[in-house]
């Protein structure tokens, strides 16, 4: 751990009846022990804690320490330090302490905040006080520069909608300087004709103007990095933005992997018909066509759920039965219950029936699996409003309680796996990530291989804005993708 102090002030007070000279003197040999030693005290005091990544600010830190006149400067320095300490764990623990997990979700929230107009205007944004005089779109180009592969994990951390926002404040130029730095920086280039198809479908419908996949601008291009990244873990450098751009064309022309070559070699792109050749296959187009073409569904009809966090939740259960789901997931939902529980298109997705007599009779038939015991030992207050929303839950559905054990485990296990993902949230009841979180509306389209959920904006939208988890992309059993996304 670091610990950098911009400012360190310190008031002397001493009786009454002391000299003024050796009050003086005093003061002297504090302060030189706060130069000379106190950084070594405080360096080794917080060695152990080397391993963690989180960034905190602290605006103020106010404390107090009993000095003797007899001591020497590294005492005097020790017992300073030893009060820093404890005040600093104190404000460490605090919820309302200003935290990020790491460097780059403290850059996603900065870009975001100059994104949305709220640039300088928190405490912690003093560390960017150089950029204050650049222009908006300069000061987004410009971060990017300094540091390409730091801008593009920020950029993986927030949802598709902030990254779009953030990259539409740059003009052309900057735009094109800030994604000559991404391709520069680019270590792991991406080459899978397959992940790139599914980076740009991630992109959401503005890459499929009316219907048919558009060729994408360096913007454009920058998100895609970012999303590739997200997805991925690889890079995206000239090559592979290329083949984004040829596989794009190749969707909207229908060509197939021979005459998109003879197109290439008529338009004297001599360069990108051997890169095509070489890297890819008729099989790897074919996949990759295969999956821009389930990108209509965003043009399906939308279908309305009250209660579109659930989606968010259901990739932790897909290993059970479609009926100890359907009944997990309606239990994490506490008094909406029963709502959750009569979702059609919830219902459809599992393949379950509409008859309950049909699905609670399912459920007495499935079998009782282990669920795995959760490591982290949450207060007992949060633990008994935990199991009071859960029993909420079980009255409204109005089942045997027998019959809901399993999924009371299952709805738990998935509500803490779930609240693991969110800064600060690990300690959360239920009821609190269901209100402010996952209880949020959706509109859902479906089409025959994918459906894709688009959730609005819950009132603690900011914690996915920085955590990412507001988002998805799984498969059900019968084989169709699910992408999660919100809408802003």
């Amino acid at each position: 751990m670091t610990l950098t102090v911009r400012n360190f002030a310190i008031e002397c007070r001493t009786p009454a009846e002391a000299d003024p000279a050796r009050s003086r003197e005093v003061l002297d040999r504090t302060l030189a022990g706060i130069r000379r030693d106190l950084p070594q005290f405080l360096r080794h005091a917080l060695s152990g804690q080397d391993a963690r990544k989180d960034i905190v600010f602290v605006e103020r830190l106010a404390f107090e320490a009993t000095i003797s006149a007899d001591w020497s400067e590294d005492a005097i320095a020790a017992e300073i330090g030893r009060q820093i300490l404890r005040k600093l764990w104190a404000h460490l623990s605090d919820p309302d302490t200003q935290r990020f997990a790491d460097a780059a979700e403290l850059l996603a929230r900065f870009l975001l905040d100059v994104a949305e107009g709220a640039a300088f205007t928190r405490g912690w944004h003093r560390m960017f006080d150089g950029l204050k005089a650049l222009p908006l779109s300069a000061t987004i180009r410009t971060l990017i520069e300094y540091d390409a592969h730091a801008a593009v994990a920020a950029f993986a951390r927030l949802d598709r909608g902030s990254v779009e926002k953030i990259v539409a404040q740059m003009n052309d130029a900057d735009a094109l300087r800030a994604l000559t730095a991404v391709v520069a920086d680019s270590a792991r280039p991406c080459r899978d004709f397959r992940q790139i198809a599914e980076a740009l479908v991630a992109l959401g419908p503005a890459i499929f103007a009316r219907g048919s996949p558009s060729a994408g601008t360096a913007r454009r291009h920058v998100a895609l990095a970012a999303t590739l990244f997200r997805q991925t873990g690889f890079s995206a450098d000239a090559t592979t933005l290329r083949l984004a751009d040829v596989l794009l064309a190749a969707a909207k022309s229908g060509a197939s992997l021979e005459n998109m070559l003879v197109s290439l070699a008529d338009h004297g792109d001599a360069a990108d018909r051997d890169m095509v050749a070489t890297l890819v296959s008729d099989g790897d187009l074919e996949e990759a066509l295969a999956i821009l073409g389930s990108a209509p569904v965003r043009q399906a009809p939308e279908q309305f759920a009250r209660h579109g966090g659930i989606w968010l939740l259901l990739p932790y259960l897909l290993d059970h039965a479609p009926a100890t789901i359907l009944v997990a997931l309606a239990l994490t939902a506490g008094t909406d219950a029963r709502t959750v529980w009569r979702d059609d298109v919830l219902r459809d997705a599992l393949r379950i029936p509409p008859e309950d007599d049909e699905l609670v009779g399912a459920l007495a038939a499935s079998d009782r699996p282990r669920v795995a015991a959760d490591l982290i030992t949450r207060p007992f207050a949060v633990r008994r409003r935990d199991q009071k929303h859960l029993l909420a839950a079980a009255t409204a559905l109005g089942m045997p309680m027998p019959l809901l054990r399993l999924p009371m485990r299952l709805a738990t296990d998935a509500l803490r796996r779930y609240a693991s993902r969110l800064p600060g949230f690990s300690e959360s009841s239920f009821a609190h990530l269901w209100t402010n979180l996952l209880s949020t509306p959706a509109t859902i389209r479906v089409g025959p291989s994918q459906l894709l959920v688009g959730l609005t904006p819950p009132p603690l939208d900011v914690i996915w804005r920085i955590s990412g988890a507001g988002a998805a992309n799984y498969e059900l059993p019968d084989g169709r993708s699910v992408i999660v996304e919100v809408r802003r």
